[in-house]
């Protein structure tokens, strides 16, 4: 099965994140089909409002390694994405901004 891994950049926009990370499950779903895996990597850059812990709910009853968090307080937006990708490490890799949602 090929990997497919989406990185989000985020900082303070825990009022977004429940809408992307449920599209990027959405699709997933609909790629899982065509024998694709989809990783989600959400690399937030010190947020203060509740976005870790919407990331934190969006986790319950999901498998290990289709959502993971990194906190990289203080490194900014840009860092953010530039660390995602590296935690990527191959495959197919796509970049959603936390207020973006995929269409199905």
């Amino acid at each position: 099965m090929q990997r497919v891994t989406i990185v989000t950049p985020t900082l303070n926009a825990g009022r977004h994140l429940d809408a992307c990370i449920a599209s990027v499950r959405a699709c997933g779903e609909e790629l899982a089909a065509d024998g694709l895996d989809v990783r989600h990597v959400v690399i937030d850059a010190g947020s203060t409002d509740n976005s870790l812990e919407v990331v934190a709910s969006r986790q319950a009853g999901l498998d290990a390694g289709q959502l993971e968090l990194h906190a990289e307080p203080g490194i900014g937006r840009a860092a953010a994405l530039n660390r995602g990708m590296q935690l990527a490490g191959g495959g197919l890799v796509g970049w959603l901004d936390a207020d973006d949602v995929y269409q199905p």
